[in-house]
């Protein structure tokens, strides 16, 4: 299985990347040679070895101090022949769309060199848009192995769209719309989808109909959780992980704190405080402020805990609350029941399949405050013994459910039974383009080529190239569609377009831009596919004299990061120049110090050793004779 995924040790940010360790772990661990495809420090594709696991590190991002760069993709994407195209998707897109070009780009020797049986990236970033938009175009290598190529599979983690409803509105933006959208294309055109709560399972086939009967719901492997835990706490407090926000439901967790008398426990939370685009606000101090001091100084703010540190929390705190109105399949909620704590969690999502209420956790209604409140004192007036009791059933539970040689047979099991779905050619079919400036023979044959490759599509058009105020940019979009006719930018670009619709849909389309045209395609529900490895357009205007150099691609944006990042790793350099000069005068200093000690001990041990010597007694004691001879008085 090649598991591909942005956050993979030592670059991992969340869920996805615990998921990604766990699965390829598991898979390894059943017998199976897991590749994991991920981002590193690099400039071209590298192989290393993690124990069983081979893990093969794309470009991506430049890295200061082991830290990602966020300016601009690495420096040496911009410099290649994708440079352009990269820099353009870096920010007209989400930044991973970066990653997914690089995965296009180097899918040809990941086929050849592993021979993957099924490939996987999660929805989340769209990792795997750009490699499924070419098969559907009759593309690249995965439509030349046809059926007998590796299946792809999608796996649902969590959703822009699904994330933006939870956090009670859509972030602002092209960039995330387009990344909706383009997560919404690579569930549509996935060969299969794998979830591990029935809850998304079902959002998502109510989100997008064509995920109806895809879609295998497997819970997530729990990785080797070693002996038993000790289900005995020293202190009846309450752990919340994850980040202080409104769809992990700490809203709902501060006033439900607020009803429980002075005696209740501690919450100690480990995690960061999040803004919340809606409110314009930091959303957890925001939830605290409002109900005073008495109810803030309950809460033990830890920040963000590395896994050593999280363990030491979850062996002092006999409750984890995973208060969140909807969740997948949370991590936390595993990992907790695991360890024998006892779970306050809503009954929604992945956490109402993972709890079995009264017996491995509690369950309370989500975004009922009153009733998570009565449900954390439900715990807390447990007898000793009712509390091990259902610590022991919650780490029982999650050791069957989540056990991972369950797991990887199911998701084996889905993955074989799935068939690559390549588009059936229709090579007669009559294909016109509307161009709107000359456009030459090449290109026109690329846009008529990628159309009777499928004939579920209506339209096709390219990126283009448009004359902005630093000169030629490359204007990229995803696939356009009636539901975000905001992403139907102003261009000049050529369509090409079935003869047989467009003859049904001419009359009705009103004359202008292109941009006009593929709104009233898209209004009526026609298929509309992008091919972004064509680019037309970028003269300039007559009469206008073109700045710097002649390029599809806003340099100037990228020239101003690139000089940014030189510029900090100079000061760097320099930094680090100044501090081993200042090291070296130091040591210098200090060598020259000890020096002068030594000189000064030798002095004292030779004066010492005169002054012990019968000479210099006789010398003083002949001294002395003499003042007394002349008069002097001696003290």
């Amino acid at each position: 299985m090649l598991l591909i995924s942005r956050e993979y040790p030592p670059f991992v940010g969340g869920g996805i990347g615990t998921y990604t360790v766990r699965m390829a772990r598991a898979l390894a661990g059943q017998g199976h040679e897991p590749v994991v495809v991920t981002v590193g420090d690099c400039d071209g594709p590298v192989v290393e070895r993690d124990g069983s696991i081979r893990v093969v590190r794309l470009p991506f991002l430049d890295y200061v101090e082991s830290q990602p760069e966020w300016t601009a993709p690495r420096a040496s994407i911009l410099a290649s022949p994708s440079g352009p195209a990269c820099h353009a998707a870096f920010w007209a897109f989400h930044h991973e769309s970066v990653l997914a070009m690089q995965l296009r780009e180097h899918l040809p020797w990941l086929l050849d060199e592993f021979r993957p049986d099924v490939i996987e990236a999660p929805d989340t970033g769209a990792l795997l848009w750009f490699v499924l938009n070419e098969r559907r175009l009759g593309r690249g290598p995965l439509h030349e192995l046809g059926e007998q190529g590796p299946p792809v599979v999608v796996h649902l983690h969590s959703p822009t769209a699904w994330i933006e409803e939870l956090q009670g509105g859509p972030e602002p933006g092209r960039a995330s719309c387009e990344l909706r959208s383009m997560e919404r294309d690579v569930i549509r055109w996935a060969d299969g989808i794998a979830c591990p709560s029935h809850a998304l399972a079902e959002w998502t086939q109510r989100w997008e109909p064509n995920a109806v009967g895809k879609i295998r719901v497997t819970p997530y492997p729990l990785g080797e959780p070693g002996e038993p835990p000790a289900v005995e706490r020293p202190e009846i407090a309450a752990l919340f992980v994850g980040r202080m926000e409104r769809r992990k439901g700490f809203d709902t967790l501060v006033r439900a704190v607020a009803q429980l008398s002075d005696d209740g426990p501690t919450i100690c939370v480990a995690g960061r405080d999040t803004f919340d685009w809606v409110a314009g606000h930091h959303f957890g101090q925001a939830a605290l402020d409002e109900h005073g001091a008495g109810v803030a100084e309950r809460f033990e703010l830890l920040g963000e805990l590395e896994p050593t540190a999280l363990s030491v929390q979850r062996q002092r705190c006999a409750i984890a609350l995973v208060p969140s109105p909807n969740d997948n399949f949370p991590n936390t909620c595993m990992e907790a029941m695991a360890a024998g704590q006892i779970v306050v969690a809503a009954r929604a999502g992945g956490m109402a399949e993972m709890v079995e209420d009264g017996v491995s956790g509690v369950l309370f209604e989500p975004g009922d405050a009153g009733d998570l409140a009565s449900s954390i004192r439900r715990i807390t007036t447990m007898s000793v013994v009712e509390r091990e009791q259902m610590a022991r059933a919650a780490s029982e539970r999650m050791r069957a459910f989540c056990d991972d040689s369950r797991v990887v047979m199911q998701r084996l099991e889905h993955a074989h039974g799935l068939r690559p779905k390549t588009p059936a050619a229709a090579p007669a079919r009559e294909v016109g383009v509307i161009t709107f400036e000359a456009i030459d023979d090449e290109a026109q044959a690329a846009l008529t080529d990628a159309l009777r490759a499928d004939p579920t599509i209506d339209a096709v058009v390219p990126w283009f190239g448009r004359w902005g105020p630093d000169g030629c940019e490359l204007v990229p979009f995803s696939t356009p569609s009636r539901e975000h006719l905001e992403l139907l930018v102003d261009h000049p670009g050529p369509i090409a377009i079935d003869r047989t619709h467009w003859e049904e849909i001419e009359p009705s389309v009103p004359a202008g831009t292109a941009s006009a045209i593929l709104r009233a395609l898209v209004v009526r529900g026609s298929s509309v596919a992008v091919l972004p490895e064509l680019v037309i357009g970028g003269s300039a205007p007559d009469g206008v004299q073109a700045p710097g150099e002649p390029l599809v691609q806003r340099l100037s944006n990228g020239r101003r990061a690139a000089s940014h990042l030189d510029k900090a790793r100079s000061a760097l350099k320099l930094a680090r120049e100044q501090e081993h000069e200042a090291l070296k005068q130091r040591d210098e200093a200090r060598r020259e110090r000890e020096t002068a000690w030594s000189e000064a001990e030798k002095a004292r041990a030779v004066l010492a050793e005169i002054r012990s010597s019968r000479a210099y007694k006789l010398a003083e004691r002949l001294s002395k004779l003499r003042r007394r001879l002349s008069g002097d008085s001696l003290q």
